[in-house]
């Protein structure tokens, strides 16, 4: 995601993520740059701040922290969207589809119009696929004969059971 000239120290430093996150190139010398700006912004800005700290620990690969970082976020303002957005990108970076794809929904169930979010939903949507594509395509033909007769019984078992 490519943001205009940056108005506020948040802009600039998100702009520095966000190259990062697009070329791959991760620097951990820039990334201490960012977090010691980052730091005036924890009292004067608080979210913004933990918008930042959470991207530096996803391309950290922390997800422990980054995970931290946007749930106090989500937990006093579960109703931003851009919560919700930054959050579905770091969980994208770090191939957690799923739990991108619910957080992005939940962005745009709360702004329909949110085109970073809209355009975010499209490209997870098109990782899953390929993932199930990927894994159809290992898989030979009687493994998956097996499976269909596997879950068929599984299924037939438990529409037999009654509730007593």
């Amino acid at each position: 995601m490519k943001m205009g000239a940056p108005k506020t120290i948040t802009e600039e430093l998100m702009n520095k993520i966000y190259q990062m996150y697009d070329s791959g190139m991760i620097n951990e010398i820039t990334l201490q740059s960012i977090v010691n700006k980052a730091k005036p912004l924890a009292c004067i800005e608080p979210v913004h701040y933990e918008y930042i700290m959470g991207a530096v620990a996803c391309l950290r690969k922390d997800e422990t922290s980054m995970r931290k970082c946007y749930n106090r976020v989500l937990t006093n303002h579960p109703d931003i969207p851009e919560s919700h957005y930054n959050f579905a990108l770091s969980l994208y970076k770090i191939n957690k589809y799923l739990e991108a794809l619910h957080q992005v929904n939940i962005a745009l169930n709360l702004q329909p119009d949110y085109e970073p979010a809209q355009n975010l939903k499209k490209n997870i949507e098109d990782h899953i696929e390929k993932q199930m594509w990927d894994g159809i395509e290992n898989d030979t033909e009687e493994s998956l004969l097996s499976f269909c007769a596997n879950t068929t019984m599984a299924l037939e078992k438990n529409d037999s059971c009654e509730v007593q």
